[in-house]
């Protein structure tokens, strides 16, 4: 959609006007990710689940009570090039995301463009390993997460003490329409029903509970990938609509490639 088509949307869904004007001036580009079905994977194609590569001679990362962390997915950075304007991501290169399900512990870990030097990686049998889905990446745009403080700060309206009343069930409608109907992403905003991810990232990167500090801090972090690992086509037995992996890096340890900073928020 061109932006006046995401503008004309939102106000399709929505009569406030004040809410209107707040939605479309937060509105943020971001990418969302289709999934298909996969299998046999090329080794450098990015995907959710799998199995992930490695260098030569490495294993897996593991957490620190020693159990085999599962793997997420890969990122090839060369698919995201015309994505993004900003030049902030690698323009070649592979991400890798690894988590503890249970503990939710994460590692992130970037290498350079090396082919020669790169092989797949088998995870032991007792692994929870999540179906193999190709990641098809497409343009759309991203609004705050359900619960952000944006809609009760940004705008000061007499009529509601608390800010703006934004119904779930259309704010919900909304968002799907704007990111193609999928709970996995990059850059943009993240999409949630709860507290907005941004602010956890902030908190624990700086180490601090005070409030203003972590209020300046959390727009200068990028969501560097959005998961729903509860999505049926991972395979994952999960009891739950959503479990959500919010992974967030700080604007200037992107820029120097430090992914190793990269912070997991887990809402459902």
């Amino acid at each position: 959609m061109l932006h006046k088509e995401y503008e004309k949307t939102i106000s399709d869904h929505f009569q406030n006007e004040l809410l209107v004007k707040l939605l479309i001036e937060q509105l943020r580009p971001k990418v969302y990710l289709s999934l298909l079905e996969s299998g046999n994977s090329r080794l450098f194609l990015s995907r959710i689940g799998g199995t992930p590569i490695v260098p030569k001679g490495k294993k897996s990362f593991i957490e620190s009570q020693g159990n085999s962390m599962s793997f997420i997915g890969l990122l090839n950075c060369a698919d995201l090039s015309k994505y993004h304007d900003e030049l902030l991501f690698p323009s070649e290169g592979y991400l890798m995301f690894y988590c503890d399900l249970k503990d939710m512990e994460s590692q992130i870990v970037f290498y350079e463009k090396d082919k020669n030097n790169l092989i797949a990686f088998t995870p032991v049998s007792d692994e929870s390993i999540l179906l193999e889905n190709e990641i098809v990446f497409k343009q759309g745009m991203s609004i705050p997460p359900f619960g952000s403080d944006v809609y009760k700060k940004e705008i000061e309206i007499p009529a509601y003490e608390k800010g703006i009343d934004i119904d779930m069930i259309q704010y919900m409608d909304l968002e799907r329409e704007l990111s193609g109907g999928t709970d996995h992403n990059i850059l943009g905003l993240p999409y949630g029903l709860q507290q907005d991810p941004s602010y956890f990232w902030a908190a624990n990167y700086l180490d601090s509970d005070e409030e203003i500090i972590i209020e300046k801090e959390r727009n200068e972090f990028y969501l560097l990938l959005q998961v729903n690992i509860a999505d049926d086509t991972l395979g994952l037995d999960i009891d739950r609509v959503e479990a959500m992996l919010y992974f967030g890096i700080h604007k200037k340890d992107l820029i120097q490639k430090k992914f190793s900073n990269t912070l997991l928020v887990h809402q459902i």
